[in-house]
């Protein structure tokens, strides 16, 4: 089962890193800090889950250069 944006972001906080692979040996890490200070969301620009993301990234490419390819950019 998928954890939840609220469960990864909260396991974030408590351990301070997420990690995963994906079979092709992609690799996502995530390291934050407790104490960090994050700009606001933008209005009209849609907020992700860097959990969510993660998992996008995992279950869909193999690379770094296809994960770069297919994220938008905000122009």
């Amino acid at each position: 089962r998928r954890p939840c944006c609220r469960c990864v972001c909260s396991s974030a906080r408590k351990y301070g890193f997420i990690a995963g692979m994906n079979e092709a040996g992609l690799s996502v890490n995530e390291h934050t800090l407790d104490l960090a200070v994050y700009q606001q969301p933008k209005a009209g620009v849609p907020n992700v889950c860097s959990g969510d993301l993660q998992s996008w990234a995992l279950g869909l490419y193999a690379t770094v250069a296809e994960v770069s390819r297919n994220v938008p950019s905000e122009t």
